[in-house]
């Protein structure tokens, strides 16, 4: 779990044994939920029944585990970090943030929905690349610690510009853009009984974590198929794994691999 040990991305509450703040951080939480409740009721952009679902009264921290990477022996099987946000304040706002970002995700171009339509992807790509077919190179690629290396910033400025071109822009950009922000910075969540809160990037668990790691994304992924001085075939991203088989030889993909990575 060296993921916890980063003090840029998580912070641990101390816990003296004459006093709690997990409470007290979970009543200033709820507050700040309940501001946005009150906004974004007035605004028109949620009921009266889902603002009284929105703020969960009885509510706890989270709680982290482990989900090791069996298929990975000779890394030592490392562990992938989960956060549950189960029961958790924000539990209700991921969930509707996520209703309106999950649209705006399934949509992006880069990214895979399923196992099917990568099968439709390669077949399509040997269609029309099957003239290159001997010189093709498989290549895979992993965005490393994906979810917690999203910055919060970088990442609500994609969602706010996929956001605003909508043909409908209700809920309003900021309500949902807003519920987001307060998810990311008020995920609390506990791990062997030491409560943690996540300064910046994504939780794996949270309704909307998904959607808005694709999204955020987004902008990378224009950029990469963006440059001219590639010639990308096929590029298919399925959360932080990406294929693409590389049809302009290996002086070339290693010149690439450089390049990205400087992104």
């Amino acid at each position: 779990m060296d993921h916890l040990g980063d003090k840029d991305t998580f912070t641990p509450i101390n816990e003296a044994e004459d006093t709690s703040p997990i409470p007290q951080k979970i009543k200033d939480i709820n507050a700040v939920i309940e501001r946005w409740v009150e906004t974004s009721l007035e605004a028109g952009d949620i009921s009266k029944r889902l603002a009284t679902w929105m703020v969960k009264e009885e509510s706890r921290p989270g709680y982290d585990y482990c989900n090791y990477k069996v298929h990975k022996p000779q890394a030592n099987y490392p562990g992938r970090l989960i956060t549950s946000g189960c029961g958790s304040p924000t539990e209700n706002l991921a969930a509707w943030s996520d209703y309106y970002l999950k649209q705006l995700a399934v949509e992006l171009p880069f990214v895979l929905k399923d196992s099917s339509e990568f099968l439709y992807q390669i077949q399509k790509f040997n269609l029309t690349q099957h003239e290159k077919i001997d010189n093709i190179i498989l290549v895979s690629w992993d965005v490393v610690a994906m979810f917690p290396s999203i910055d919060n910033t970088m990442g609500l400025k994609a969602c706010h510009d996929l956001l605003e071109k909508r043909d409908v822009l209700f809920p309003s950009t900021t309500s949902i853009l807003e519920a987001t922000r307060i998810t990311l910075e008020n995920n609390i969540s506990y791990f062997n009984n030491v409560a943690y809160v996540q300064n910046n990037g994504t939780a794996m668990g949270p309704h909307n974590a998904c959607s808005y790691a694709d999204i955020a994304m987004h902008p990378i992924d224009q950029i990469i198929n963006g440059n001219k001085d590639y010639e990308i075939a096929l590029w298919c991203r399925f959360k932080d794994d990406i294929f693409c088989p590389w049809i302009m030889g290996l002086e070339k993909l290693h010149e690439f691999h450089a390049w990205i990575n400087s992104l």
